[in-house]
Protein backbone atom coordinates (compact mmCIF):
# COMPACT_ATOMS: atom_id res chain seq x y z
CA UNK A 1 0.00 0.00 0.00
CA UNK A 2 1.47 3.29 -1.12
CA UNK A 3 0.18 6.24 0.91
CA UNK A 4 0.58 9.77 -0.49
CA UNK A 5 -0.78 13.10 0.67
CA UNK A 6 -3.36 12.92 -2.12
CA UNK A 7 -4.48 9.36 -1.42
CA UNK A 8 -3.37 5.72 -1.27
CA UNK A 9 -3.07 2.99 -3.88
CA UNK A 10 -2.60 -0.76 -3.39
CA UNK A 11 -0.74 -3.02 -5.81
CA UNK A 12 -0.28 -6.77 -5.71
CA UNK A 13 3.01 -8.30 -4.63
CA UNK A 14 4.81 -9.91 -7.55
CA UNK A 15 7.55 -12.19 -6.31
CA UNK A 16 8.70 -13.22 -2.85
CA UNK A 17 12.33 -14.19 -2.23
CA UNK A 18 12.47 -15.29 1.40
CA UNK A 19 12.19 -12.00 3.27
CA UNK A 20 12.23 -9.77 0.16
CA UNK A 21 9.25 -8.79 -1.98
CA UNK A 22 8.89 -6.99 -5.31
CA UNK A 23 5.96 -4.84 -6.33
CA UNK A 24 5.27 -2.05 -8.80
CA UNK A 25 4.94 1.57 -7.67
CA UNK A 26 1.91 3.42 -9.08
CA UNK A 27 2.07 6.92 -10.58
CA UNK A 28 2.16 9.69 -7.98
CA UNK A 29 2.87 13.45 -8.05
CA UNK A 30 6.16 14.65 -6.64
CA UNK A 31 6.32 14.16 -2.90
CA UNK A 32 6.88 11.63 -0.16
CA UNK A 33 5.19 8.24 -0.20
CA UNK A 34 5.13 5.78 2.69
CA UNK A 35 5.19 2.10 1.76
CA UNK A 36 3.47 -0.68 3.72
CA UNK A 37 3.01 -4.42 3.26
CA UNK A 38 -0.64 -5.11 4.00
CA UNK A 39 -2.24 -8.34 5.23
CA UNK A 40 -5.94 -8.90 5.83
CA UNK A 41 -6.69 -5.39 4.56
CA UNK A 42 -5.08 -3.85 7.63
CA UNK A 43 -1.71 -2.30 8.50
CA UNK A 44 -2.52 -1.65 12.17
CA UNK A 45 -3.48 -5.11 13.41
CA UNK A 46 -0.65 -5.97 15.78
CA UNK A 47 -1.97 -9.48 16.43
CA UNK A 48 -1.31 -10.46 12.82
CA UNK A 49 2.04 -12.24 12.79
CA UNK A 50 2.54 -11.40 9.12
CA UNK A 51 2.24 -7.67 9.78
CA UNK A 52 5.15 -5.60 8.53
CA UNK A 53 5.45 -1.85 8.15
CA UNK A 54 8.32 -0.16 6.31
CA UNK A 55 8.97 3.02 8.24
CA UNK A 56 11.34 4.73 5.82
CA UNK A 57 9.95 7.34 3.47
CA UNK A 58 10.68 7.20 -0.25
CA UNK A 59 11.23 10.45 -2.20
CA UNK A 60 10.37 10.51 -5.90
CA UNK A 61 12.01 13.48 -7.69
CA UNK A 62 10.46 12.58 -11.01
CA UNK A 63 6.82 13.67 -11.30
CA UNK A 64 5.79 10.67 -13.45
CA UNK A 65 8.00 7.90 -12.09
CA UNK A 66 6.50 4.56 -13.16
CA UNK A 67 8.57 1.93 -11.37
CA UNK A 68 10.70 1.66 -8.30
CA UNK A 69 12.75 -1.51 -8.75
CA UNK A 70 14.47 -3.43 -6.01
CA UNK A 71 18.00 -4.46 -6.83
CA UNK A 72 18.09 -7.99 -8.28
CA UNK A 73 18.44 -10.56 -5.52
CA UNK A 74 21.13 -13.15 -6.10
CA UNK A 75 19.46 -16.47 -5.24
CA UNK A 76 22.34 -18.59 -6.47
CA UNK A 77 24.07 -18.21 -3.14
CA UNK A 78 21.06 -19.62 -1.27
CA UNK A 79 20.37 -23.36 -1.35
CA UNK A 80 16.82 -24.66 -1.70
CA UNK A 81 15.69 -26.89 1.15
CA UNK A 82 12.49 -28.24 2.72
CA UNK A 83 11.97 -27.10 6.30
CA UNK A 84 8.91 -29.27 6.93
CA UNK A 85 5.70 -30.72 5.51
CA UNK A 86 2.13 -31.63 6.48
CA UNK A 87 0.68 -34.14 7.07
CA UNK A 88 3.46 -36.21 8.57
CA UNK A 89 1.37 -39.41 8.52
CA UNK A 90 -1.49 -40.71 6.37
CA UNK A 91 -3.69 -43.80 6.11
CA UNK A 92 -2.45 -44.63 2.62
CA UNK A 93 -5.79 -45.25 0.92
CA UNK A 94 -7.47 -41.84 0.66
CA UNK A 95 -6.98 -38.44 -0.96
CA UNK A 96 -4.76 -36.04 0.93
CA UNK A 97 -3.03 -32.73 0.20
CA UNK A 98 0.72 -32.72 0.82
CA UNK A 99 2.04 -29.25 1.68
CA UNK A 100 5.80 -28.74 1.77
CA UNK A 101 7.47 -25.65 3.22
CA UNK A 102 10.28 -24.89 0.76
CA UNK A 103 12.87 -22.25 1.57
CA UNK A 104 14.75 -20.15 -1.05
CA UNK A 105 12.56 -21.42 -3.86
CA UNK A 106 13.32 -19.29 -6.93
CA UNK A 107 11.51 -21.19 -9.68
CA UNK A 108 8.27 -23.06 -10.10
CA UNK A 109 8.75 -26.73 -9.14
CA UNK A 110 7.70 -29.35 -11.66
CA UNK A 111 6.32 -31.99 -9.28
CA UNK A 112 6.14 -33.32 -5.77
CA UNK A 113 7.64 -36.72 -5.11
CA UNK A 114 6.26 -39.38 -2.76
CA UNK A 115 8.59 -42.34 -2.83
CA UNK A 116 9.04 -43.18 -6.52
CA UNK A 117 5.78 -41.49 -7.55
CA UNK A 118 5.56 -37.97 -9.00
CA UNK A 119 2.51 -35.83 -8.18
CA UNK A 120 1.58 -32.64 -10.01
CA UNK A 121 1.97 -29.34 -8.16
CA UNK A 122 -1.39 -27.59 -7.75
CA UNK A 123 -0.63 -24.28 -5.99
CA UNK A 124 1.56 -21.21 -6.52
CA UNK A 125 5.11 -21.53 -5.28
CA UNK A 126 5.80 -17.87 -4.49
CA UNK A 127 4.33 -18.18 -0.98
CA UNK A 128 7.09 -20.57 0.04
CA UNK A 129 4.69 -23.53 0.20
CA UNK A 130 4.23 -26.22 -2.41
CA UNK A 131 0.93 -28.13 -2.39
CA UNK A 132 0.21 -31.38 -4.21
CA UNK A 133 -3.04 -33.36 -4.12
CA UNK A 134 -2.74 -37.12 -4.33
CA UNK A 135 -5.69 -39.53 -4.53
CA UNK A 136 -5.92 -43.27 -4.12
CA UNK A 137 -2.20 -43.81 -4.24
CA UNK A 138 -1.78 -47.22 -2.63
CA UNK A 139 0.76 -46.72 0.14
CA UNK A 140 1.62 -49.70 2.31
CA UNK A 141 2.39 -49.71 6.02
CA UNK A 142 5.80 -48.08 5.78
CA UNK A 143 7.44 -44.66 5.36
CA UNK A 144 8.27 -42.70 2.22
CA UNK A 145 10.64 -39.95 1.21
CA UNK A 146 8.90 -36.76 0.05
CA UNK A 147 10.28 -33.80 -1.86
CA UNK A 148 9.96 -31.44 -4.79
CA UNK A 149 11.30 -31.75 -8.32
CA UNK A 150 12.72 -28.46 -9.57
CA UNK A 151 12.58 -27.22 -13.14
CA UNK A 152 16.10 -28.44 -13.87
CA UNK A 153 15.13 -31.98 -12.84
CA UNK A 154 16.92 -31.97 -9.48
CA UNK A 155 15.05 -33.39 -6.49
CA UNK A 156 15.03 -31.73 -3.07
CA UNK A 157 14.06 -34.20 -0.33
CA UNK A 158 12.62 -33.41 3.09
CA UNK A 159 14.79 -34.34 6.09
CA UNK A 160 12.05 -36.58 7.51
CA UNK A 161 9.79 -39.19 5.92
CA UNK A 162 6.05 -39.56 5.48
CA UNK A 163 4.66 -42.32 7.72
CA UNK A 164 1.82 -44.55 6.53
CA UNK A 165 -0.40 -46.21 9.13
CA UNK A 166 -3.38 -47.99 7.49
CA UNK A 167 -6.76 -48.01 9.24
CA UNK A 168 -9.66 -50.45 8.83
CA UNK A 169 -13.15 -49.58 10.03
CA UNK A 170 -15.84 -52.00 11.14
CA UNK A 171 -19.16 -51.05 12.71
CA UNK A 172 -20.31 -47.82 14.32
CA UNK A 173 -23.25 -46.94 16.51
CA UNK A 174 -25.56 -45.57 17.52
CA UNK A 175 -26.05 -43.54 14.36
CA UNK A 176 -29.10 -41.59 15.50
CA UNK A 177 -29.29 -38.85 18.12
CA UNK A 178 -30.82 -35.50 19.14
CA UNK A 179 -29.97 -32.27 17.34
CA UNK A 180 -28.29 -30.93 20.46
CA UNK A 181 -25.42 -33.38 19.95
CA UNK A 182 -23.55 -35.29 22.64
CA UNK A 183 -24.55 -38.79 21.48
CA UNK A 184 -21.70 -41.15 22.45
CA UNK A 185 -20.73 -43.19 19.39
CA UNK A 186 -18.53 -46.29 19.41
CA UNK A 187 -16.53 -47.22 16.28
CA UNK A 188 -14.77 -50.56 15.91
CA UNK A 189 -11.93 -51.48 13.56
CA UNK A 190 -8.16 -51.82 13.77
CA UNK A 191 -5.05 -49.70 13.37
CA UNK A 192 -6.20 -46.87 15.66
CA UNK A 193 -3.24 -46.97 18.07
CA UNK A 194 -0.99 -44.84 15.85
CA UNK A 195 -3.63 -42.12 15.46
CA UNK A 196 -4.28 -40.99 19.02
CA UNK A 197 -5.32 -37.31 18.91
CA UNK A 198 -5.24 -37.24 15.08
CA UNK A 199 -8.60 -38.83 14.19
CA UNK A 200 -11.87 -36.93 13.82
CA UNK A 201 -15.50 -38.03 13.61
CA UNK A 202 -17.21 -36.13 10.80
CA UNK A 203 -20.94 -35.39 10.84
CA UNK A 204 -21.46 -33.83 7.42
CA UNK A 205 -19.13 -30.81 7.48
CA UNK A 206 -18.85 -30.69 11.29
CA UNK A 207 -16.45 -32.79 13.31
CA UNK A 208 -15.27 -33.73 16.78
CA UNK A 209 -11.98 -35.19 17.97
CA UNK A 210 -12.16 -38.97 18.35
CA UNK A 211 -10.95 -40.66 21.54
CA UNK A 212 -8.76 -43.68 20.79
CA UNK A 213 -9.65 -46.34 23.38
CA UNK A 214 -7.31 -49.03 22.01
CA UNK A 215 -6.12 -50.33 18.66
CA UNK A 216 -9.60 -51.62 17.73
CA UNK A 217 -11.93 -49.09 19.32
CA UNK A 218 -12.58 -45.33 19.28
CA UNK A 219 -15.34 -43.16 20.73
CA UNK A 220 -16.63 -39.70 19.90
CA UNK A 221 -19.59 -37.42 20.61
CA UNK A 222 -21.94 -36.18 17.91
CA UNK A 223 -21.76 -32.46 17.13
CA UNK A 224 -24.82 -30.21 17.47
CA UNK A 225 -26.79 -29.74 14.27
CA UNK A 226 -28.36 -26.40 13.45
CA UNK A 227 -29.43 -27.38 9.94
CA UNK A 228 -32.30 -29.56 11.17
CA UNK A 229 -34.09 -26.76 13.02
CA UNK A 230 -36.68 -26.46 10.23
CA UNK A 231 -37.34 -30.18 9.85
CA UNK A 232 -38.14 -33.16 12.07
CA UNK A 233 -34.96 -35.06 11.19
CA UNK A 234 -31.82 -34.70 9.10
CA UNK A 235 -29.43 -37.38 7.83
CA UNK A 236 -25.78 -36.48 7.14
CA UNK A 237 -22.75 -38.55 6.04
CA UNK A 238 -20.74 -40.00 8.93
CA UNK A 239 -17.12 -41.11 8.78
CA UNK A 240 -13.91 -41.16 10.78
CA UNK A 241 -10.70 -39.84 9.22
CA UNK A 242 -7.55 -37.80 9.92
CA UNK A 243 -7.74 -34.05 9.34
CA UNK A 244 -5.35 -34.43 6.39
CA UNK A 245 -7.88 -36.43 4.34
CA UNK A 246 -9.18 -34.33 1.46
CA UNK A 247 -11.81 -36.68 0.08
CA UNK A 248 -13.47 -39.83 1.38
CA UNK A 249 -16.41 -42.04 0.43
CA UNK A 250 -18.66 -43.50 3.12
CA UNK A 251 -21.73 -45.69 3.29
CA UNK A 252 -22.58 -44.64 6.86
CA UNK A 253 -24.83 -41.79 7.90
CA UNK A 254 -26.00 -40.15 11.12
CA UNK A 255 -29.60 -39.03 11.65
CA UNK A 256 -30.37 -35.99 13.80
CA UNK A 257 -33.85 -35.61 15.28
CA UNK A 258 -35.75 -33.49 17.75
CA UNK A 259 -35.95 -35.06 21.23
CA UNK A 260 -39.27 -36.77 21.88
CA UNK A 261 -41.75 -34.93 24.11
CA UNK A 262 -43.62 -37.01 26.70
CA UNK A 263 -47.12 -36.03 27.81
CA UNK A 264 -48.28 -38.99 29.87
CA UNK A 265 -47.64 -42.55 30.99
CA UNK A 266 -50.55 -44.94 31.65
CA UNK A 267 -51.01 -46.73 33.91
CA UNK A 268 -48.67 -45.19 36.44
CA UNK A 269 -48.77 -48.23 38.74
CA UNK A 270 -49.04 -51.98 38.44
CA UNK A 271 -47.07 -55.21 38.43
CA UNK A 272 -44.46 -56.86 36.26
CA UNK A 273 -46.09 -57.66 32.90
CA UNK A 274 -48.31 -54.58 32.90
CA UNK A 275 -48.78 -53.07 29.43
CA UNK A 276 -47.67 -49.42 29.70
CA UNK A 277 -48.61 -46.77 27.13
CA UNK A 278 -46.44 -43.67 26.77
CA UNK A 279 -48.00 -40.75 24.91
CA UNK A 280 -46.28 -37.68 23.51
CA UNK A 281 -44.95 -36.45 20.17
CA UNK A 282 -41.97 -36.83 17.87
CA UNK A 283 -41.60 -40.63 18.00
CA UNK A 284 -39.49 -41.61 14.98
CA UNK A 285 -40.26 -44.45 12.62
CA UNK A 286 -37.81 -46.82 14.28
CA UNK A 287 -37.59 -50.34 15.65
CA UNK A 288 -34.94 -49.26 18.11
CA UNK A 289 -37.20 -47.85 20.83
CA UNK A 290 -36.83 -49.24 24.33
CA UNK A 291 -38.26 -48.39 27.74
CA UNK A 292 -36.18 -48.27 30.89
CA UNK A 293 -37.78 -48.98 34.26
CA UNK A 294 -35.24 -48.05 36.89
CA UNK A 295 -32.11 -49.71 35.50
CA UNK A 296 -33.89 -52.48 33.58
CA UNK A 297 -34.48 -52.17 29.83
CA UNK A 298 -37.41 -53.65 27.93
CA UNK A 299 -38.41 -53.56 24.25
CA UNK A 300 -40.94 -51.00 23.07
CA UNK A 301 -43.21 -50.80 20.03
CA UNK A 302 -43.91 -47.55 18.20
CA UNK A 303 -47.64 -47.40 17.53
CA UNK A 304 -47.70 -43.93 15.98
CA UNK A 305 -45.88 -40.61 16.01
CA UNK A 306 -47.45 -39.86 19.39
CA UNK A 307 -47.58 -43.27 21.12
CA UNK A 308 -45.37 -46.20 22.06
CA UNK A 309 -46.09 -49.21 24.29
CA UNK A 310 -43.91 -51.49 26.38
CA UNK A 311 -44.35 -54.14 29.05
CA UNK A 312 -43.14 -53.37 32.56
CA UNK A 313 -40.45 -55.85 33.69
CA UNK A 314 -40.74 -57.59 37.07
CA UNK A 315 -39.20 -55.52 39.84
CA UNK A 316 -39.51 -55.30 43.62
CA UNK A 317 -42.34 -53.15 45.00
CA UNK A 318 -41.18 -49.54 44.73
CA UNK A 319 -41.52 -46.40 42.59
CA UNK A 320 -39.01 -46.34 39.73
CA UNK A 321 -38.26 -43.70 37.04
CA UNK A 322 -39.33 -44.52 33.48
CA UNK A 323 -37.56 -43.24 30.37
CA UNK A 324 -37.45 -44.05 26.67
CA UNK A 325 -34.63 -44.21 24.11
CA UNK A 326 -34.22 -44.97 20.43
CA UNK A 327 -30.44 -45.57 20.57
CA UNK A 328 -29.81 -46.91 24.11
CA UNK A 329 -27.56 -43.90 24.75
CA UNK A 330 -29.82 -40.82 24.89
CA UNK A 331 -32.84 -41.10 27.20
CA UNK A 332 -35.97 -38.96 27.60
CA UNK A 333 -37.68 -39.07 31.01
CA UNK A 334 -41.30 -40.23 30.85
CA UNK A 335 -42.30 -40.18 34.53
CA UNK A 336 -42.42 -42.84 37.25
CA UNK A 337 -44.08 -46.22 37.72
CA UNK A 338 -45.17 -47.66 41.08
CA UNK A 339 -44.77 -51.40 41.54
CA UNK A 340 -47.36 -53.10 43.78
CA UNK A 341 -46.93 -56.30 45.75
CA UNK A 342 -47.84 -59.07 43.38
CA UNK A 343 -51.18 -60.83 44.07
CA UNK A 344 -52.58 -64.12 42.91
CA UNK A 345 -56.24 -65.01 43.46
CA UNK A 346 -56.58 -68.62 44.57
CA UNK A 347 -60.36 -68.78 44.53
CA UNK A 348 -63.47 -66.64 44.81
CA UNK A 349 -66.95 -67.75 45.84
CA UNK A 350 -70.26 -66.14 46.61
CA UNK A 351 -71.13 -66.52 50.30
CA UNK A 352 -74.32 -64.58 50.19
CA UNK A 353 -75.68 -61.21 49.27
CA UNK A 354 -74.95 -58.39 49.56
CA UNK A 355 -71.25 -59.19 50.30
CA UNK A 356 -68.79 -61.45 48.46
CA UNK A 357 -65.90 -63.13 50.23
CA UNK A 358 -62.74 -63.36 48.11
CA UNK A 359 -59.88 -65.65 49.11
CA UNK A 360 -56.60 -63.94 48.12
CA UNK A 361 -53.00 -65.21 48.30
CA UNK A 362 -50.68 -62.27 49.01
CA UNK A 363 -47.31 -63.17 47.41
CA UNK A 364 -44.70 -62.02 49.92
CA UNK A 365 -47.17 -61.95 52.86
CA UNK A 366 -47.58 -65.73 52.95
CA UNK A 367 -46.43 -67.08 56.30
CA UNK A 368 -45.20 -70.68 56.60
CA UNK A 369 -46.81 -72.84 59.25
CA UNK A 370 -45.12 -76.20 58.90
CA UNK A 371 -46.25 -77.58 55.56
CA UNK A 372 -49.26 -75.28 55.45
CA UNK A 373 -49.61 -71.67 54.41
CA UNK A 374 -51.63 -69.07 56.25
CA UNK A 375 -54.01 -67.32 53.87
CA UNK A 376 -56.02 -64.17 54.43
CA UNK A 377 -59.70 -63.78 53.66
CA UNK A 378 -60.82 -60.40 52.44
CA UNK A 379 -64.49 -59.56 52.15
CA UNK A 380 -64.87 -56.26 50.31
CA UNK A 381 -68.25 -54.56 49.85
CA UNK A 382 -70.29 -55.77 46.87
Amino acid sequence: RFIHDQGSIETSIGIVFGSLVRCEVPRFPRGKVSVHVVTNDSINEESNELFLEISEQLSFPAPRLKTFAIEPYDVTNESVYISGFEPTQVTGDSCFRLILRVENLYSHPANCSIGDTLVQVESSWITGSVACLTCRQELSNSNYSVGVVLGDGSIILAPTKLNVFPIEFGSAGPLVGPIGGGTRIHVSGKGFRNWNGRLFCYFGSDFNVAEVVDDSSIKCNSTPSFESISRSSLTVPFYVAPASVNEISTTMSFTYHYPEEINSIFPRAGFGGTLVTISGSGFLVSRGYRCRFGEMMTNAIRISEDKIICIAPSLKPSAVPVSITNNEVDFVEAGSFLYFHELSIVSAFLQGPPRTTVKVQLGHNIESLGNERKEKNIAPPS
